[in-house]
């Protein structure tokens, strides 16, 4: 998209390259059915968006976000398990299938955790479902944790090496966005 304009169409082609002076349109299930029908290669397209909570009441929050992490869904809130899929309408099976998984999670110390756990290797690792990821964090001293993108995309690096097995044959999986951890300046 370009200008609110459909420049290229791709179904089912993965990923997408975005232009660095537009947008790229992703759809899946009935809205991809929709956007199959009535979006053409120069079709005029204008959108309105708005975020809101899974947790009614909770909409007045949304205005004073600075920043998002795209992920899910939520794993432990107060230090209980606490699994959103059904609230944020995944998948069917997305949480309850072995998957390679990736969180980050907030110990009571308030330090951070990033947790990969490698999947859909035989002999190697099944993966996780997210109740098993979930307990796990607890067992490391989460209280509040969420899912991160996972799959094929569940890659550690530390120290520019990669310390987890990529599930995709190729590796490694370019990807648009990842949490990037520093060390202080002194």
């Amino acid at each position: 998209m370009r200008r609110n304009r459909v420049t290229t169409i791709g179904d089912l082609k993965g990923s997408s390259d975005f232009p660095a002076d537009g947008y790229v349109i992703s759809a899946v299930g009935r809205p991809r059915e929709w956007v199959k029908i009535h979006v053409r290669k120069g079709s005029k397209v204008n959108f309105k968006w708005q975020l809101s909570s899974i947790e009614p009441g909770n909409d007045a929050n949304w205005l004073r976000v600075y920043s998002i992490l795209g992920g899910g869904p939520q794993l432990i809130k107060a230090g209980k398990i606490a699994i959103t899929d059904k609230q944020e309408k995944m998948a069917a099976g997305f949480a309850t299938e072995g998957r390679p998984r990736t969180a980050i999670a907030k110990l009571e110390s308030g330090r951070i955790l990033l947790v990969t756990v490698d999947g859909r290797q035989p002999g190697i690792s099944a993966g996780m479902t997210l109740e098993m990821l979930a307990e796990l964090l607890l067992e490391f001293g989460a209280i509040e944790a969420m899912n991160l993108d996972g799959g094929g995309s569940t890659t550690m690096v530390v120290h520019n090496k990669i310390v987890n097995r990529p599930s995709d044959q190729t590796g490694e999986r370019p990807v648009s966005d990842a949490v990037l951890i520093f060390p202080k300046p002194n």
